[in-house]
């Protein structure tokens, strides 16, 4: 068994008790300007009506419709991480890219991401759902940097009462909606780019206003970090992308193929459910 470095000890111990944990230059920058460039250029050309429906994200494009996120995706340095952590056998879900555009992008919704929260394994310290966020520039709170609530993933916070992510209700959210603003809880999360930003998914999160000249776009991708422990019913929920995306090769989808959740049994997955219930205490 690999013996963990202090350095790895502490992120592990961070993730646990508050949610997240930052590891700088994990990702190679001519990657990121590569994906940057990629990126920016697929936000523009979204329709003017998806724009307007995600102002608070900004975007919200699937990596499954750009195998050019690949070399992300299975980035070796990211695994490596993961497995010093004491994640040695990661399993990707999905990814999404987010670009908020210069100057006029709101804040981002506070929310959580949990999605199976009638499970026991969304009240334990086990973590079942990762996001990895790589930023393609540097982050502060004038461009939109992340800001979370820490320890929110295992306690209930005054937030929880908001309406879930993705609703129509905090999709419309005026500025004065109480999702929107300052709390006295969040702390700051200002990264360089290529870093990297490793967060339960039920951790409350959220993202300050772009206010810059610049596009901010962050790529945030979902693994299931203990997916070989977890039940048959678990693994059949994450095991949702099955067939190769039109837009990716076989070669590619090969590739990515060891590393994807793949279930091939015949248990029935749970329902999806945003919202917390009383066993968050």
């Amino acid at each position: 068994m690999k013996t963990q470095s202090p350095l790895a000890e502490q992120l592990g111990r961070q993730l646990i008790k508050d949610g997240y944990c930052h590891v700088p230059e994990v990702a190679p920058p001519d990657l990121i300007e590569h994906i940057r460039k990629k990126s920016d250029a697929w936000a523009d050309n979204l329709p003017k009506e998806e724009k307007e429906r995600r102002r608070h994200q900004g975007s919200l494009i699937s990596v499954y419709d750009h195998e050019e996120m690949l070399p992300l995706i299975t980035l070796p340095a990211a695994l490596d991480v993961l497995a010093d952590l004491g994640y040695p056998d990661p399993r990707f879900y999905s990814g999404y890219i987010i670009s908020k555009p210069p100057e006029v992008a709101p804040p981002l919704f506070w929310h959580q991401d949990g999605i199976l929260w009638t499970e026991p394994i969304s009240y334990t310290d086990t973590p079942h759902q990762f996001f990895l966020m790589y930023y393609l520039v540097d982050t502060h709170r004038e461009n939109g940097c992340l800001r979370v609530i820490p320890g929110s993933h295992r306690n209930r916070h005054r937030l929880h009462a908001l309406p879930p992510a993705h609703t129509d209700d905090i999709q419309s959210a005026d500025e004065h909606h109480p999702a929107l603003q300052e709390d006295p809880d969040e702390v700051d999360v200002p990264v360089r780019a290529g870093d990297l930003v490793i967060g339960d998914a039920r951790l409350l999160h959220s993202a300050h206003p772009n206010r810059s000249t610049r596009r901010r776009t962050v790529i945030t991708l979902w693994f299931c970090p203990t997916f070989p422990d977890m039940s048959e019913s678990t693994q059949a929920f994450y095991s949702k992308y099955r067939e190769k995306p039109p837009s990716w090769s076989d070669e590619a989808w090969r590739t990515l193929a060891p590393l994807r959740c793949a279930y091939e049994g015949t248990a029935s997955p749970p329902e999806s459910h945003r919202i917390p219930d009383e066993r968050l205490s």
